[in-house]
């Protein structure tokens, strides 16, 4: 397929910025082997990305931009349905009760019970990303400083909290691993944990919490937690990796329930103890009280 040919197509029907997004995605799909004018070879490339653990809501972005491929080669009445994306996913934060939950669900006296208490503490107190937390090695933690490898292989350090310290020194006293194998978090084969797999583990521990979760909502827990105890935005901006504050801020947004539910907590009442109440009888003013002039 000509991609000259098929950006002229689109310049008379889309936005810019959705030609340079399609263009970009298209460019993406050809560089991972997918024989554009093939359908079946574009459905079975997302099957097996499917397979691999990718976001229903990420594969919905091929499926978008190759739909209109298809429309370019005449297919319009082919187009590829996109997959269901449960909308609650969006920003939804974790909360310190989802925390004390999910940690509840990993007591019981197993290896992986360990495994899985550590990761959970991690992702909450550290704001590691989930592919960042499967693929860590044992050189990653220095004392209580935890090197991170993040997107486009950016280098950040992030402070370990004493609790998580000692839950993931626990794991590791009984961490079994194959030969030469390095990474902190394994299967029960001792083997690193794939992406699909390390996703279901997080999603049976919901599970059995009985609350919904996904990592990037712990992540957002920690960022928003840093913030309400004192920590600026820049700092913020480092622990997570951000390249762009307005990432950070945006990781930020405090709802007005939030707003609501703090100052609940802080039980906030105005004027408490500093204005004396005004006695009323029968409905009228008390006898002496004289009101104040309105000149």
């Amino acid at each position: 397929m000509d991609l000259k040919e098929f950006e002229d197509w689109m310049y008379e029907r889309y936005a810019q910025k959705t030609i340079e997004d399609t263009i970009r995605t298209i460019k993406r799909l050809m560089k991972y082997n997918v024989n554009i004018e093939n359908k079946q070879s574009f459905i079975e490339w997302i099957r097996n990305e499917r397979r691999k653990g990718r976001l229903d809501r990420t594969l919905n972005s091929y499926i978008k931009a190759y739909n209109r491929v298809l429309e370019f080669l005449g297919l319009e009445n082919e187009k590829i349905k996109r997959f269901k994306v449960k909308e609650s996913y969006k920003t939804v934060k974790a909360t310190e009760d989802d925390f004390k939950k999910l940690i509840e669900a990993c007591k019981f006296d197993s290896y992986t019970a360990l495994r899985n208490e550590a990761m959970i503490r991690l992702i909450f107190t550290t704001g590691i990303r989930y592919k960042e937390l499967i693929t860590l090695r044992l050189s990653n933690l220095n004392g209580d400083i935890l090197t991170i490898i993040g997107k486009g292989q950016k280098v950040r350090q992030v402070y370990v909290p004493p609790s998580t310290l000692k839950a993931l020194h626990k794991y590791l006293q009984f961490r079994v691993a194959t030969p030469g194998n390095d990474y902190i978090f394994l299967n029960r084969y001792g083997e690193p944990l794939t992406y699909a797999g390390g996703r279901q583990i997080l999603y049976e521990i919901a599970k059995k919490a009985g609350v919904h979760f996904s990592a990037h909502m712990g992540r957002r827990f920690y960022a928003t937690y840093l913030y309400r105890n004192g920590v600026g935005i820049e700092e913020i901006r480092q622990l997570l990796g951000h390249s762009k504050i307005s990432t950070t801020q945006e990781y930020l947004k405090i709802t007005q329930d939030d707003v609501i539910n703090d100052l609940r907590s802080r039980k906030i009442d105005f004027f408490r103890g500093t204005l004396p109440a005004l006695p009323v009888c029968n409905g009228m003013l008390p006898a002496g009280f004289e009101p104040a002039s309105r000149d």
